[in-house]
């Protein structure tokens, strides 16, 4: 009997401090997962304001890169991508979202955000293997989710790729299913090759800040066929803010060396020849045409 009741007793403490050791693991499991949900929430509203500030961006990036399981937590890592994004660090945030992009199966989020982060990688260094992997994730993620925002990048992707056929199919697809977006009959517009003015600049009151360059490049091209110096200065403004977001496009380059020639800015103009010259094609039926125009003054000297 006095066996029994030690056993018995071993049996209760033991169960006792079982309990103890779960109610001690749930509660550290819950307060970890606060942890990083107050995280994630200061993310969203850093990354949701509508002029963003890089203090406060800076500030919850280096938080999350410091916490703990900074490297294990997806939601931590698609947030601290998001962020670095945000600050113009493509290349890093790139660095952060591939540990979770390039798996076998990505997870729609990541295909997402993958698709973003390499369309931007893409217009800083122009590597074509960017773009073509936006594209696909773009695609997948549309098949997986109905979006419009990964159809409208994966049309964007394909735009910059010279993918006309995937381009075209892309910009059906708009027409089909998302016809009464503003950015969609921006596409029909382009896809059409409409150079009216008044239309373009109709289609950019409609569209979100920021407008799409492929759409301020059109206005900017519009422009440039006007008598007016007041419309090339205007272009001139708009193709720097093109380049500014997408430095390797070599049509804007290209557009942006005419603007300079017709107002006049030898250096500028000769600036923008020099990197076509440099980086463009060399089967690029155009370097013809750079390489003459570097050789001739500018409009009006």
């Amino acid at each position: 009997m006095k066996r029994a009741n030690v056993v018995a007793t071993i049996g209760g403490v033991l169960a006792v401090g079982g309990a103890a050791v779960a109610w001690f693991m749930f509660t550290e499991a819950r307060a970890a997962e606060a942890e990083v949900a107050a995280l994630l929430r200061t993310a969203e509203i850093e990354l949701g304001r509508p002029e963003q500030d890089r203090g406060g961006v800076t500030t919850i990036l280096r938080q999350i890169s410091e916490h703990e399981r900074s490297a294990e937590e997806p939601r931590l890592v698609r947030a601290a991508a998001r962020l670095q994004l945000a600050l113009g660090r493509v290349q890093q945030a790139w660095d952060t979202e591939s540990a979770l992009a390039l798996e076998v199966e990505p997870q729609p989020e990541d295909l997402a955000l993958g698709a973003q982060i390499l369309l931007q990688l893409h217009a800083v260094r122009g590597d074509d293997a960017d773009v073509g992997r936006a594209l696909a994730y773009a695609e997948r993620h549309f098949d997986a989710s109905g979006s419009f925002e990964s159809l409208f990048l994966a049309w964007q992707a394909a735009h910059r790729a010279a993918r006309h056929k995937d381009r075209q199919r892309f910009a059906e697809m708009t027409q089909e299913s998302f016809a009464a977006e503003p950015r969609a009959r921006m596409i029909e517009a382009l896809e059409a090759n409409t150079s009216d003015l008044a239309k373009l600049r109709a289609l950019e009151l409609d569209i979100e800040a920021p407008v799409p360059v492929e759409l301020e490049f059109a206005i900017a091209k519009s422009l440039l066929t006007g008598d007016e110096r007041s419309q090339w200065d205007e272009a001139v403004g708009r193709l720097q803010d093109v380049l500014n977001r997408y430095p390797s496009w070599v049509d804007g380059r290209s557009a942006a060396a005419l603007a300079y020639h017709r107002t006049g800015d030898r250096s500028r103009r000769d600036a923008h020849l020099d990197w076509l010259l440099a980086n463009a094609r060399d089967d690029d039926r155009r370097r013809d045409t750079w390489r003459a125009l570097l050789q001739n003054p500018v409009e009006g000297s």
